[in-house]
């Protein structure tokens, strides 16, 4: 759950593991972290993760970059950053405040 709106089986959105408002349906939830940053390189990711942690948000990278291979695009070069869901909506605010994601 990202907002902690009560939702039914009917208006439910997610997969089987997530419980989403219509509001929150493309969120991506990964065992309780939602993904609120996807970048290429792992120093921007850093950084953003850096922020959040400053505000007192728990902020952890994924990095899915193919050390091997030098690929720049497609499943092999995605870092994300994660936060718990609950800390959703204010990981976005926070970044939108520092530029790192675009203005909704």
């Amino acid at each position: 759950m990202v907002c902690g709106t009560s939702v039914c089986e009917e208006c439910r959105h997610g997969n089987r593991y997530a419980a989403l408002c219509a509001e929150h349906r493309n969120a991506r939830i990964f065992s309780g972290w939602s993904e609120v940053l996807r970048v290429a390189g792992e120093l921007e990711a850093g950084l953003a993760a850096g922020i959040l942690r400053g505000a007192g948000i728990e902020a952890r990278v994924l990095s899915q970059k193919d050390r091997a291979n030098v690929v720049t695009f497609g499943g092999l070069s995605v870092v994300r950053v994660l936060v718990p869901a609950r800390s959703h909506e204010e990981a976005l605010l926070l970044l939108r405040a520092e530029a790192m994601l675009p203005p909704e």
